[in-house]
């Protein structure tokens, strides 16, 4: 395959198909927010936020199988805020959390920021291993350590390696939090961007105490600059959290816009169906390239939703090399260890598929693989056959 030399691929950061972005309709929904209600748009706001799309989305978690209110739902600026206030909120400097890795290097660091200490636990294709999890609080006791006042999930499509936590595995992981006094953060943006196969139920339906607080975020579903995420916790828990936002409410004319938008009938699932027919031939093209390219050599993950594949290397491929001489090569993406506290190099990479087109992702898997055969650690190879 002939490629241009100039050209380089972002496979690293986890930014939407700009192909998705309704540019059209967003612009004549902020045109007509500020004449109609700039006094209210341009403003500060709420801090719970625009009680409108607060409602939108209390409507949404109850048709997705979670008892929902308005008063249970806070608007947050992105859903890295969310995580950031939910960990000042519930924990103290010098304080443990516990969750499978590798996990979000954004909430690495977030936890990293409030002084608390990550406890990893393992995961494998059904996601985080919750017996795990109960075993750390069992050791944690028996040492007459503190608990974990935290337990961090991804449930659906997590990042990075693209697993779902199976269904046995969500109801226990609530158990496990029930009966140690723990809370779990369930952080959930890509559960709408499911491709196949029947949706499981957030780990928010399991709870029957208020343990679970969940952050959401329109930056997979409509635009990341929007900064639009939101928090569902039980009332006392939201007013706590809330306490610790400080931004004087998230942008009214984002909220607007957002709520404006999805307001119609049947207006999330069409503009859905439209994210995922773009998203799908592209986790699909990912999927033949690194098996043209890489099968043999490399394994990875087949997600069935999100944005990213999970690319584990020959043993002797050090990842952090790797992505930086795919770098220098015009391929962007991501070493395995930023996606673990302890930042050690592994033969690992993060390839997402999101924002470059089935065309350009085929070049680029192709191009890092070229890069691979080049260092030291791996012999050249051929293609797979077709």
């Amino acid at each position: 395959m002939t490629h241009s030399t100039s050209s380089r691929f972002f496979l690293s950061d986890g930014y939407a198909a700009s192909e998705c972005f309704p540019g059209d309709p967003l612009g004549e929904i902020a045109r007509n927010v500020l004449r109609s209600r700039a006094a209210t748009a341009l403003q500060y706001g709420p801090r719970a936020g625009y009680r409108p799309l607060r409602e939108l989305i209390a409507k949404w978690l109850e048709s997705d199988g979670v008892p929902a209110s308005v008063d249970d739902i806070a608007i947050v600026t992105g859903a890295k805020q969310g995580l950031d206030l939910v960990a000042r909120a519930f924990t103290a400097p010098g304080d443990t959390l516990v969750g499978s890795e590798p996990t979000y290097m954004s909430g690495l660091r977030i936890f990293s920021n409030a002084a608390l200490q990550m406890i990893p636990v393992t995961a494998d294709g059904d996601g985080t291993k919750v017996d795990e999890i109960a075993h750390t609080f069992d050791r944690q006791a028996e040492a007459g350590a503190p608990l974990p006042r935290l337990i961090y999930e991804i449930p659906d499509f997590q990042n990075p390696t693209g697993t779902v936590l199976s269904e046995e595995r969500r109801e226990a992981l609530v158990g496990i939090a029930s009966r140690h006094g723990a809370l779990i953060l369930e952080d959930n943006p890509y559960r709408w961007l499911r491709y196949e196969a029947a949706p499981l139920k957030p780990l928010k339906s399991y709870d029957r105490e208020g343990i679970v607080i969940s952050v959401g975020s329109f930056a997979k579903i409509l635009g990341p600059g929007l900064r639009v995420g939101w928090i569902h916790a039980r009332g006392d828990w939201l007013s706590r959290i809330l306490r610790y936002k400080a931004d004087a409410g998230t942008s009214p004319l984002t909220q607007m816009i957002a709520h404006e938008f999805f307001s119609g009938p049947e207006a999330l699932e069409h503009h859905l169906t439209r994210i995922r027919a773009t998203l799908k031939p592209r986790r699909d093209q990912m999927l033949e390239a690194l098996r043209k390219w890489f099968g043999g050599v490399a394994t990875w993950t087949a997600p069935l939703g999100g944005y990213y594949v999970w690319v584990t290397l020959p043993v002797d491929v050090d990842g952090d090399r790797l992505a930086a001489k795919a770098s220098e090569a015009g391929i962007d993406c991501y070493p395995g260890s930023l996606f673990f506290s302890d930042g050690r190099p592994r033969n690992l990479l993060r390839l997402s598929y999101s924002h470059e087109t089935p065309e350009r992702i085929e070049c680029a898997v192709e191009r890092l693989a070229e890069v691979m055969n080049a260092t030291p650690e791996t012999p050249p190879r051929s293609p797979a056959p077709r």
